[in-house]
């Protein structure tokens, strides 16, 4: 009886350590699908592997606390709950590892992870230690060493110790990855927040560099945005590179370089802002492309003084009709398009109705000046002109006010003038705004629904114009140029041309005699006679 016990005994311990074994090694997995999900960005995914491998590990240790691999299973506890944030529980987890393990290697991660826990406790004096601990105790080429410093230099910059720059600055020096990420942005982010110009618009160079960068949009928008706050969006504009994040995908590519342009706006170069975020638009067809033709249609519309401009506006939008920022803007543009034709066909309210739109809705303060002005001059005499004077005042440059001025003051008997030098005549006051806002308010929304309804063929075929020409211009060695030429309808000149450059892989070329000429496309509301607002105002408001 007691000879068979023995190997009983046995079997149990074998079985007992299969199960122990068993569940380490599934908490081990379990917590690297939790670290790919989190690089990866699924943090609900990570979170839940997390939870779960510390819940394996945790077995492991509660059945087996003095065997070899028990310290195994209180780092990974510690790790995971380092990554979940839960601060205080790793550092208990890790203090413990520290305290019973005599493996080199196990301790000097638990001491990077326990000094991470600790400034993540705001408790940075007491992480040094143990990160110097881990600093020392791994390979200076190695990732581990690289993450260490990181934590390092963060502890020290927090505790006042400027070599942390040192720290930060060796780890965002290892190429493009993750951890080097990490640390442009803490660079970047702590600079900008200390106001270390040098500092900081480095970081950010560095960063339009890194090929990871492109999945921190957010982030790097937020610093650069602040950056710009500080020290101008010129100063900023002038550290990323004209072709940044081109090892980005093409939406990225397209987003960053878009807020280069916005900085280039905010920096007070109009033009270059427009030229850049037009570029950024040819690297996809996207929702970042779309954003950018809108962006520039808005600068240009702040500097359009013409009704020239217009056209312009709406061949930068045009492309994009399917992004809904701009199509709204086209829409608002041809909205002031319509009033200017009934303006130009014998209905002057519809340049005052112009003027307001341009200055309140399309935000086109000196176009809205001229407009003003264009409707004072073609209802002189009326009651309402001196409003449509006052209205361009407020828009005027200094050089032009005096004029505007006088031609107000030569007026003062006009309820609006009255009205502004404290002498009101109420009962003429409201009778005339009551006509105006009636004329002016039918003409609007007429135009406003003409615009709305109107055809976008026009948009939609230059949108897939925009499209096969920035395919061919991408990859013309594989375009097929017979097929090209064919799908446009090519004839002619042109259409040799095109299939020579296309043969050639001339891309330049082929970009260049695929330009689409949009102010010669007209949409149906303009071509089929129909002009909002035709029966005019009984009372015969200009």
């Amino acid at each position: 009886m007691k000879r068979a016990a023995a190997p009983v005994l046995l079997l149990s311990l074998l079985v007992g350590a299969c199960g122990y074994f068993n569940s380490l090694y599934n908490a081990q997995r379990r917590f690297a699908e939790a670290e790919r999900s989190a690089r990866a960005g699924a943090t609900t995914q990570a979170q839940a592997a997390y939870a779960e491998a510390i819940e394996r590990a945790a077995v492991s240790y509660r059945k087996h606390p003095d065997s070899r691999w028990s310290d195994d299973a209180l780092l990974l506890i510690g790790r995971a709950r380092f990554a979940m944030g839960e601060h205080a529980a790793a550092r208990a987890a890790l203090n413990r590892v520290l305290e019973q393990s005599t493996d080199e290697k196990l301790r000097t991660t638990a001491s990077l992870y326990l000094g991470a826990s600790l400034v993540r406790l705001g408790q940075p004096d007491s992480a040094l230690a143990p990160l110097d601990r881990a600093a020392a105790g791994t390979a200076g080429g190695s990732e581990e060493h690289a993450l260490a410093r990181l934590w390092l230099g963060r502890a020290r910059l927090d505790t006042g110790v400027a070599e942390g720059w040192d720290d930060l600055g060796f780890t965002a020096g290892r190429g493009a990855g993750a951890l080097a990420l990490e640390a442009s942005l803490e660079t970047a982010a702590r600079a900008v927040a200390a106001h270390d110009s040098t500092r900081a618009l480095a970081g950010l160079t560095a960063l339009a560099h890194n090929r990871s960068a492109g999945a921190r949009l957010d982030t790097v928008f937020v610093l650069l945005r602040r950056a710009a706050g500080a020290w101008g969006g010129a100063a900023v504009s002038a550290t990323l590179p004209a072709a940044v994040g081109r090892e980005w995908q093409a939406e990225a590519r397209t987003a960053m370089r878009a807020e280069r342009a916005a900085l280039l706006a905010a920096g007070g170069d109009t033009a270059a802002a427009v030229t850049a975020a037009l570029a950024a638009a040819e690297q996809s067809n996207g929702e970042a492309a779309g954003s950018a033709r809108a962006a520039a249609a808005r600068w240009l519309l702040a500097g359009a003084d013409s009704v020239g401009d217009l056209a312009h506006v709406r061949a930068v939008l045009l492309p994009a009709i399917n992004h809904a920022g701009a199509l709204q803007h086209v829409r608002r543009v041809r909205t002031v398009e319509l009033l200017l034709e009934q303006g130009r066909s014998g209905e002057p309210a519809a340049l005052f109705a112009a003027a307001e739109y341009a200055r309140d809705t399309l935000r086109a303060p000196r176009l809205a000046h001229r407009l003003f002005l264009d409707y004072a001059d073609a209802a002189d005499g009326t009651i309402w002109a001196p409003k449509a004077l006052l209205a361009a005042l407020p828009l005027a440059t200094e050089s032009d006010r005096s004029a505007l001025e006088q031609r107000i003051r030569a007026q003062p008997g006009n309820p609006y003038v009255a009205a502004v030098q404290g002498t009101p005549d109420p009962d003429a006051y409201y009778a005339a705004e009551e006509q105006l806002g009636r004329s002016v308010g039918r003409l609007r929304a007429a135009a406003m629904n003409a615009a709305l309804t109107g055809d976008v063929r026009v948009g939609r075929a230059v949108a897939m114009l925009d499209s096969l020409r920035r395919q061919a211009v991408q990859d013309s060695l594989t375009a097929s140029c017979g097929a090209l030429v064919d799908s446009l309808a090519l004839k002619g000149i042109r259409a040799d041309s095109v299939r020579a450059a296309c043969s050639r892989a001339d891309s330049a070329s082929l970009g260049r005699f695929l330009t689409v000429d949009t102010l010669t496309l007209r949409d149906s509301a303009a071509t089929t006679g129909a002009r909002p607002g035709q029966v005019r105002d009984t009372l015969q408001v200009p």
